[in-house]
């Protein structure tokens, strides 16, 4: 299939009648860097030893993140774009990397993925997609229970939101694990909604 890059209108007019002709067809793209999307060969692994996801890794800037996925969602919370913090099971917390920073880091928020990212890059992000696995073999979709046994992990109770029906806020269960002493790994949720990695030491 013939792979086109478009930039100009009256480029694009032309490329489309050509590609309508041609028996072949064309596979039209288009010049931003942000237009792009990672490419989805089944389920992505989540290295939790070097803490990656679909090509980006810790440390990578926020101009990786975005030649890889794209233009990120509108909106605010460290969660992917169209979920919440509660419905995934999101990590209960995230320090700051480095150590000691201020500056507040921007977050990039794409569907079934969400990155934050410091002075030193990315430092953090949390992963929804369904089917998603670490290396050790837990996946979005497996009980949490799974994640306790293979990681050996301590587990908890968040709290999230405002009562409804009761004087108890609504709260999901969690599981958390630290790897080499460089990378903390969350799963949240029964069955896991959500992998969070964070960098807590140096590589």
């Amino acid at each position: 299939m013939l792979r086109l890059t478009v930039q100009r209108p009256l480029v694009l007019a032309a490329v489309v009648l050509a590609c309508a002709a041609s028996s072949s067809g064309c596979d039209i793209e288009h010049g931003s860097d942000e237009d792009a999307r990672p490419r989805r060969d089944g389920p992505a692994t989540i290295d939790e030893a070097v803490g990656s996801y679909r090509g980006i890794r810790l440390g990578h800037t926020e101009r990786d993140v975005r030649r890889v996925f794209g233009k990120p969602a509108e909106g605010e919370g460290f969660f992917p774009a169209g979920e919440s913090f509660g419905e995934i099971g999101g990590a209960p917390s995230v320090a700051n990397w480095p150590p000691g920073s201020r500056e507040a880091p921007t977050v990039l928020r794409y569907e079934d993925a969400a990155f934050l990212v410091g002075p030193r890059g990315v430092f953090a992000f949390v992963v929804t997609e369904d089917g998603a696995t670490t290396k050790r073999h837990v996946r979005i979709g497996d009980p949490l229970q799974r994640a306790r046994s293979v990681y050996g992990a301590g587990c908890g109770e968040q709290s999230y939101g405002e009562p409804l029906f009761s004087d108890e806020a609504p709260s999901f269960p969690w599981c958390r694990t630290t790897i080499d002493d460089r990378i903390r790994l969350w799963f949240g949720r029964d069955p896991i909604r959500s992998i969070t990695l964070a960098r807590v030491g140096p590589e």
